[in-house]
């Protein structure tokens, strides 16, 4: 059997960290469906309407328009962040994320939890970003 170096098991963590999935199955495949991928893109459409102030070319159904479909964007990546954070604890806690279920490999398991946190927890930032975004575009709307 050939022995694990530590930079072999740094390398193992973070492969298996990586490819974890933060969403359940379930919403992942949520977001493959053709509608929800058309509202992402309108979603952050209106976001940029917003911040760019474009609302002031156009007409005022635009803006409410906009405004709706921002709010609605903002609601689906709060649900969406809701759920990453309860599938990331429940996948730390079951033990998915454990390297070959060895008490050998803990600085490998060690380091696929990190990276499964660290990459979760950056895809939440993102969501809050948009929130922001939108909440931004309204308070300069009024």
């Amino acid at each position: 059997m050939k022995k694990l170096t530590l930079f072999n098991r740094t390398i193992i963590g973070i492969k298996k960290g990586l490819s974890h999935p933060t969403l359940p199955k379930n919403l992942l495949k949520l977001q493959l469906h053709p509608f929800i991928r058309i509202f992402k893109v309108l979603g952050v459409i209106s976001i940029l309407i917003f911040l760019t102030k474009a609302y002031e070319k156009y007409n005022i159904y635009v803006l409410y328009i906009s405004i709706i479909l921002s709010i609605l964007f903002f609601i689906y990546n709060t649900y969406l962040n809701y759920y990453r954070i309860k599938h990331i604890y429940s996948s730390i806690k079951k033990g998915d994320l454990d390297v070959r279920k060895s008490s050998l490999d803990k600085y490998a398991s060690l380091y696929s939890k990190l990276l499964f946190c660290l990459k979760g927890y950056c895809k939440i930032a993102a969501g809050c970003g948009v929130a922001l975004g939108i909440f931004t575009g309204i308070d300069t709307l009024f």
